[in-house]
């Protein structure tokens, strides 16, 4: 697998930044040309907008057959049965892009399901820079990407499924704050008109880190979100 990288990324120490920060990622270009000034992890939230939303149901089962590939003796295995909310959410002021290359991201794919447990519900983000590889079956690229899993409750899910089934004009936003992996330079605002994603601390190579106790915080948890929907009906 080739990823498409065209940017080096490195940490830095920062002892004369404190107390604001310690430590900081910079990216540089080939020719060893900062491209970014030093980059912190990012606290506040960032919005989005609903550019598209669906609901989707996936039912998937697997079978194993023996030799005879008669599906009477075949191994029994359960249906499992799957309803999502998929949205396509466009930034509102703020650039996105992935460490790693110079490329803007220009949406996030968004999935809300449904949990049953409460300590099942919260927010999660993954994603990957861009890459090629071949197998048996040809070639497949796929562009860099963020997603978002929201998982909440049955009821709040039926809700917001209502919603979406009956094709209303929808409003809808989207907040999510301190998550982990997004970076941007230090401010005291609480809005950043840039921010870099650091997906992975392998591709691209985070150089310089030689604190094995640093855990350098990539995508993965997302501690507070804010998911607003409201309808639109013209005054009579």
């Amino acid at each position: 697998m080739k990823y498409a990288i065209n940017r080096r990324l490195r940490f830095v120490n920062r002892p004369d930044a404190q107390p604001l920060y310690n430590w900081a990622l910079q990216e540089f270009d080939e020719n060893i040309d900062i491209t970014s000034q030093d980059l912190i992890p990012w606290p506040w939230m960032t919005w989005f907008a609903c550019e598209a939303l669906s609901f989707q149901i996936k039912i998937q089962a697997e079978r194993e057959f023996g030799k005879t590939r008669d599906i009477r003796t075949a191994e029994h295995s359960e249906i499992s049965y799957q309803e999502n909310i998929r949205g396509v959410f466009t930034p509102i002021e703020t650039r996105f892009s992935l460490f790693g290359c110079d490329r803007i991201l220009d949406h996030f794919d968004v999935w809300i399901s449904a949990v049953k447990n409460a300590d099942e519900e919260g927010c999660i983000t993954g994603g990957s820079l861009a890459y090629h590889y071949e197998d048996e079956s040809g070639p497949l690229s796929q562009s860099d990407f963020v997603e978002i899993f929201i998982y909440i409750n049955k009821k709040y899910f039926e809700e917001l499924k209502k919603l979406v089934l009956e094709d209303l004009p929808l409003s809808i936003s989207l907040g999510i704050g301190s998550v982990s992996g997004f970076y941007s330079s230090w401010s005291p605002s609480i809005k950043t008109s840039n921010i870099k994603i650091l997906t992975s601390t392998k591709n691209p190579e985070v150089e310089g880190c030689h604190n094995a106790e640093l855990d350098i915080p990539i995508l993965g948890n997302v501690s507070a979100f804010t998911l607003n929907f409201s309808t639109k009906k013209n005054a009579v």
